[in-house]
Order: structure tokens, then C-alpha cells, then sequence
């Protein structure tokens, strides 16, 4: 598979990547950088300085997730989150705002965009009220770098004193429905780095891992690759300090404290958060229990034994099914404080020679991967001194071309498809879930799904792609033909898509608080297009109601059924329904 420059960048002309530096430059001296509570309680210039100095007295630090739409709720729940852990004699060293993706949009169309469940900040001015209240670390962590709207959203909060923003893994897999192409993107987020990268204090870019192409590789090494590729970009063509997070997709305990040893390493400058393993999650609290204290025990070990400048994400436990209260987010807190109390005397238990092995591996195939990488472009013709150039070309790649071409694995001579160094737990765990769904059906149904020669049109109405690989292993295993329209894919998309590929039925994987309104829309391009299809959803099936005056989201089984679309709770209840089985019952 030879890379072609022309093939990846068929465009004339792209945007210069030294006019979007200087730009970013003369942004920088417009800006207003605020202060806020945290900063001036604490006496410092940024959040690393803070990070910094509490790394030195050996202090374990913690970070909240809160974000609620409704911006008063959010105030409320941080002050009451920060109150009670002080009380105890505990502190949250940092708050991640969750903002909504439609803040992504540029602010002069942002009403008209679909909204999720996260905040939505229609007045700046109200956001720098809040920071100048909360006396815990503002880390703006979603949507502020990497959309079309980064140059705004960058202003916006560095003028309410945040020093911690991202999210530049975002920038990759977060496409906005209706958004169009990816050049207006990719000079915003040159621009908005450049602008951070020229201010007088040091600000954090940030990137999550789990939120990028990172996890969607089937090898932990080109993960870490990611890393060194994303620090060329940001630190070497634009210089601003990067740092990265993980931990969402990392459900094993010692991938977990072998990839914070290897991320230490390659990057000991900066840090933001570990999050909590989320892909282990159910609806049923009492299995949370055990997911939380399992990946709790291995990152605070981990900071112990080599500290990094992250905070911990401990998840509360109705992270799967809501959004969780101000109450549930206390309690999470407390047990990663309470279990901090006691890791101490675990230290002399534990034995870190393994996961110091699979760091070895993890930096090995990381720098095999960044350099291959390198190596790729400059043979296509690709400036890998350009940053519009590299995160164009890495962004239309997509992950698997990714790994194909620049992998460490060696390639399978049946499939053509690299075996991972080191396998990502939660790829195969996916795998593992759908194939127990597939051999524990009924003989007669894939007989009879093999038998009907499907047709199925797949897409996600969102970044989240597990859902959507998900199917196509089920599909692949059941002889039903796959028409794959993309991840974020837009309704007249998928409907295209649809037409074209001689589809079935649709599929489509949910998550961030759309499916009402997506289903609306798809529902609309269906008619226009004179296309009658079973259209089949699953996934988080809610949404906040327009009325809503909670910020909660709702299920919004009943209204989907209403339009003609068939929820499904799991991939099953959809292949049986396939199959004609479920019809059958149903009659």
C-alpha cells in the first residue's frame, strides 16, 4: 500500500503553515489572559506551576469531571464537589469542564447545531463568573482546540483563566455534523496553538488519547507513537507544551501502569489527567464497584512508585447510564481518597519488573511507529515541517490505514493486517463481546441472516466508534454485506451512502445525547430521497429535552418508535429481529 501525496492532498493549494504562526502570534497580544480562583489562591502563574510544586511535596492529585448544559448547575456542582472534599480534608486539584460538542461550531451558527448534554456557553462573560468563584483548576478539556471554532473557544478561555485546554485528539475524530471539509479545522487549530505557544505563561495543549485515532489502534505501541508524532506537531513546528491523557480505554491494570511509565518517560514536562477505565462500565452500579477500585489501585500505585504531573479521574459509578450527580461525584472522590489513605502499604507488594517490560515495548514501538511515520511522508511528499500538511495527511489517513502503513507488527500473510506488539485490551474486549453474542445465538438464526444475503448500511452519529466496530464483526461473521458511511456521519451521508451500496436496513451507533434529533434528520433525507428502510439505533438512547431545566438527559425509546426507527438494547435484539424471529414472536 504506497502512500501518494496526491491522493491524501489533492488540493492546489493549502493554507501556509508560517501565516498561520504568525496570525496565531498577533492573536496572542490581543488577548486578555485572565486570572481566576485557583490561580490567586494558589499564587501561580499556570496550572503546571501548581502541578509542579505538588508532584515535589508527593501529593497524589485529583480531578472532577462536571458539565452540565446549564452553566449555574455546573457553578453549583463544583462549589458543592469542592466544599464537602475540603471538609473531609481532601481537595480536587482540578475540575474537567465537559462542553458540549456543538461548541465546536463557530459561535455565528452554534444555535442552529445540534446539542448534546455538555455545557453551552453562550456568554463568555458568565464562564470567567464561574472560574472566578471556583477555586479549583478550570481544565477546558473538550472542543476548545481542534474544531472550526478553536481560535474562539482558545480566547474565550484562556480569557477565563484556564491554563489547560485541548482537545487536540479531537481534532481527528470529532467531526461536527453539517460541518463540511476539514480545511477550515486544521487552520483554526494551527492558529489556536500558535496563539498558546506566544503567550508569557505556560499553557497546557492538551490530548486525549482515548478520544483520538490512539484508541481506535488494535496496538498499544502506535498509541504511544501518536504521542511523539502529536509532540513534533505541537512542540517542534508550533512550541507550545503538550501533554496527554489516557486511561477510558485501558481496562487491564498493568497496560495501565506500563503505559504511564512509558508516557512519563517520553513526555516528563507536562501531564493532565489518567481517567478512569470507562469501557468496563454496565448499567449495574455493584460491577462499577470493582471496575473503579481495579483501576484506581493501579493508577495510584503508579503514582506512587513514578510520579507523574497527572491528575486521577476517579469515575462515579453511574457513568454508563447518566450523567452523574454532584453526590455521586463526591463518593467516587472519596473512595480514591479513602483507597490513597491505604496504598502505601501495598508498595511493598508490588513488583513492577512486568510492566516496566511492556513500557520498554510500549517506547520501542512508539519510536518505530513516529519514525516510520516521518519516513512515509517525506517519500510521499509529504512536509513534515509543515503542521497543516501533517495533520491533514494523518487525519485522512484515518487509524487503520495508520497502523497498516507504519505499525511495528509484522503483517499477517492471510489478512494483510498487522499483529499488535502489544494488543489493546479494549479492542479485543469488543471482540470478545460480540463474539460471545454471535456463537451464543440460536443455530437457526445466522442460518437463516446468511440466507437473506443482508445488505447493512453502518454509521455513527458521533465520534464513538466502538459500537460501530462492534457490528461490523458481528456482520462480518453472519454474511451480512457491510456499506460503511463513517463515524460523525452526516444524514444525507448515510442515505447516500444507503442508495448507492444497495442497502438493506441501516445501523447506527449513538452516544452523545443526539439520538432524537439525528434520527429526526435522517428521517427527513429519507424522504426526500424516497427511501424506505428499517433504520435501527443503539447505543445511549437520550437526550436533554429542549424543556428540561435539570441538564439531564431523558431515554428516548418511545419517541424513536414513534418516527418509524427500532431501538435496539444490544446487537442481539437487532439480529434476531433481522433474522425475522423476533417479528415472528412479535406476531
Amino acid at each position: 500500500m504506497k502512500l501518494e501525496r496526491a491522493a491524501l492532498l489533492p488540493e492546489p493549494e493549502l493554507p501556509d503553515s508560517d501565516e498561520l504562526r504568525a496570525r496565531g502570534r498577533r492573536l496572542a497580544g490581543t488577548v486578555a489572559l485572565g486570572s481566576c480562583a485557583f490561580l490567586e489562591e494558589h499564587g501561580v502563574a499556570c496550572e503546571l506551576e501548581y502541578k509542579r510544586r505538588r508532584v515535589a511535596a508527593g501529593a497524589t492529585m485529583f480531578q472532577a469531571q462536571v458539565g452540565y448544559r446549564d452553566i449555574e448547575k455546573t457553578e453549583r456542582a463544583c462549589l458543592q464537589v469542592d466544599a464537602h472534599l475540603r471538609g473531609r480534608g481532601y481537595r480536587v486539584d482540578r475540575y474537567g469542564l465537559i462542553f458540549d460538542r456543538s461548541m465546536g461550531y463557530p459561535p455565528a451558527v452554534r444555535a442552529q447545531r445540534p446539542r448534546g448534554t455538555g455545557l453551552v456557553v453562550d456568554d463568555p462573560e458568565r464562564l470567567r463568573r464561574l472560574t472566578a468563584r471556583v477555586p479549583v483548576a478550570p481544565h477546558f478539556g473538550d472542543h476548545m482546540i481542534g474544531p472550526p471554532a478553536s481560535v474562539e473557544n482558545t480566547v474565550m478561555a484562556l480569557e477565563a483563566g484556564s491554563t489547560s485546554l485541548g482537545n487536540l485528539a479531537q481534532y481527528y475524530t470529532f467531526d461536527l455534523l453539517y460541518e463540511g471539509g476539514d480545511i477550515d479545522r486544521t487552520e483554526a487549530t494551527v492558529t489556536a496553538i500558535a496563539l498558546v505557544a506566544a503567550l508569557p505563561v505556560e499553557v497546557i495543549i492538551h490530548s486525549n488519547l482515548d478520544d483520538g485515532f490512539a484508541s481506535l489502534f488494535s496496538d498499544l505501541c502506535c498509541s504511544l507513537g501518536m504521542v511523539l508524532v502529536e509532540q513534533h506537531i505541537v512542540g517542534k513546528l508550533l512550541g507550545a507544551t503538550l501533554a496527554h491523557s489516557f486511561g477510558q480505554t485501558f481496562p487491564d491494570p498493568v497496560h495501565r501502569i506500563a503505559f504511564q511509565r512509558a508516557l512519563g518517560r517520553v513526555e516528563p514536562q507536562a501531564g493532565t489527567m489518567i481517567y478512569g477505565d470507562t469501557t468496563g462500565f454496565r448499567p449495574e452500579e455493584w460491577s462499577n464497584v470493582a471496575v473503579l477500585a481495579s483501576s484506581l489501585t493501579a493508577d495510584l500505585l503508579a503514582q506512587r512508585l513514578s510520579p507523574t504531573l497527572h491528575a486521577i479521574v476517579p469515575v462515579p459509578l453511574t457513568e454508563f447510564s447518566r450523567i452523574p450527580e454532584p453526590e455521586e461525584i463526591i463518593t467516587a472522590q472519596e473512595t480514591a481518597n479513602g483507597l490513597n489513605e491505604r496504598i502505601e502499604a501495598l508498595l511493598p507488594l508490588v513488583d513492577v519488573s512486568a510492566a516496566d517490560a511492556l513500557a520498554e515495548r510500549l517506547i520501542e514501538g512508539g519510536r518505530h511507529f513516529a519514525s516510520a511515520l516521518f519516513r512515509g511522508f517525506e517519500e510521499a511528499g509529504i512536509d513534515t515541517a509543515s503542521p497543516v500538511e501533517m495533520l491533514l495527511a494523518i487525519k485522512r489517513l484515518g487509524p487503520r490505514r495508520l497502523e497498516m502503513l507504519f505499525g511495528p507488527g509484522e503483517r499477517s500473510p492471510e489478512s494483510g493486517r498487522r499483529r499488535p506488539v502489544l494488543p489493546s485490551n479494549a479492542i479485543v474486549e469488543v471482540e470478545r463481546r460480540i463474539d460471545a453474542v454471535v456463537t451464543g445465538l440460536p443455530e437457526e438464526l445466522p442460518k437463516a441472516l446468511r440466507a437473506r444475503e443482508l445488505v447493512a448500511c453502518i454509521a455513527t452519529t458521533d465520534v464513538h466508534e466502538w459500537g460501530k466496530l462492534g457490528l461490523e464483526r458481528a456482520f462480518e461473521q453472519l454474511g451480512v454485506r457491510v456499506v460503511d458511511a463513517g463515524v460523525n456521519a452526516d444524514p444525507d451521508r448515510v442515505v447516500r451512502c444507503a442508495l448507492e451500496g444497495g442497502a438493506g436496513f441501516i445501523a447506527l451507533s449513538t452516544y452523545n445525547g443526539i439520538a432524537l434529533t439525528y434520527a429526526r434528520a435522517l428521517r427527513r433525507e429519507m424522504k426526500r430521497a424516497s427511501l424506505e428502510l428499517p433504520v435501527y439505533l443503539g447505543g445511549r438512547l437520550n437526550q436533554v429535552p429542549e424543556s428540561s431545566n435539570t441538564s439531564l438527559p431523558v431515554d428516548v425509546s418511545a419517541p424513536l418508535r414513534e418516527i418509524g426507527c427500532r431501538p435496539c438494547a444490544g446487537v442481539e435484539e437487532m439480529l434476531r429481529h433481522l433474522s425475522g424471529s423476533e417479528a415472528e414472536s412479535e406476531a
